[in-house]
């Protein structure tokens, strides 16, 4: 089965293969809430300058072999959503893996 994308009936995006396994995707500026099986494990910031800043909480399910098929839902959200990078930044949880990505 091929992997694509496609916007879920909640509006938010599926991932069949994980946070990044198409390199020419990228979404639109805003905070998003990250999903695995209906459960929040992380969240994403990202900006119209291309800065993509994500935290993946304790509880996401890296993609591999081990874990089998992993759906990553992104779901854009405008509640709690940080003012900027800085707050999103700070709002970091201890455990949380933290990937700031940018568009060259």
């Amino acid at each position: 089965m091929p992997n694509e994308d496609k916007v879920t009936s909640g509006g938010g995006y599926e991932r069949g293969s994980g946070l990044l396994g198409n390199p020419d995707m990228e979404i639109d500026p805003g905070y998003f809430i990250l999903r695995q099986n209906g459960q929040q494990v992380g969240r994403a910031f990202t900006t119209r300058r291309g800065d993509e800043h994500w935290e993946l909480f304790v509880n996401y399910t890296w993609p591999s072999r081990r874990s089998g098929p992993v759906v990553l839902v992104i779901e854009p959200t405008t509640q709690n959503a940080p003012a900027d990078e800085a707050a999103f930044r700070s709002g970091i949880t201890q455990g949380s893996v933290y990937l700031h990505l940018k568009a060259v």
